[in-house]
């Protein structure tokens, strides 16, 4: 089975340039692994859980090219003849800024009207998701309590407090003594 790539299948291309516009990079072959394509182009289907290995939640809506918010761009736009593009920005005197994939990256100025007569009415609007915005490394390490805890599962180190602190409570309230405390490991 031959991999497909960005020139070759319009959807992947656009979603790539989504994913740069938005600061990500994230390679092809992670957005298609275990997809069902069997050597045929990303589907729209497809395209959110492709999306979704790219930390993007996605949505598929039909919208007026006026309606469109900005705070929704960079967004894909689907063109008639099954071509997407992704549109960058609106810029001054009603033009936008497009990106078509197969271009290398490259990008175009059009005016309304000649997007309004290829625009089919539908885009698909990505936004990161939550967990791929805070990143790993963003959350602060947490402290052992105990020398040795990282080491040791879980359900043992619980085992472990709780038997230490049953020792502790016991030995507080006089029923055992301190030296019995020691023998028993606590």
């Amino acid at each position: 089975m031959s991999r497909l790539t960005a020139a070759d299948d319009p959807l992947l291309g656009c979603l790539l340039l989504l994913n740069r516009a938005l600061q990500r990079t994230v390679p092809s072959a992670v957005l298609l692994e275990g997809l069902p394509l069997d050597g045929q182009a990303l589907t729209l289907p497809l395209l959110c859980t492709a999306a979704a290995r790219a930390g993007l939640s996605t949505r598929l809506a039909e919208h007026d090219l006026d309606d469109i918010p900005d705070t929704s761009i960079p967004a894909m736009l689907l063109l008639d003849k099954n071509r997407p593009c992704v549109l960058l920005q609106r810029c001054e005197h009603g033009r936008f800024l497009v990106a078509l994939p197969g271009w290398g990256g490259g990008v175009q100025e059009v005016s309304r009207e000649e997007l309004l007569t290829q625009y089919s009415g539908h885009a698909v609007f990505a936004q990161p998701t939550l967990q791929a915005a805070v990143s790993a490394d963003t959350e602060p390490a947490q402290p052992c309590p105990w020398p040795g805890d990282a080491m040791r599962p879980s359900w043992r180190r619980r085992w472990e407090r709780l038997l230490a602190s049953t020792l502790r409570a016991l030995c507080l309230r006089g029923r055992l003594p301190a030296a019995d405390v020691v023998r028993a490991g606590g």
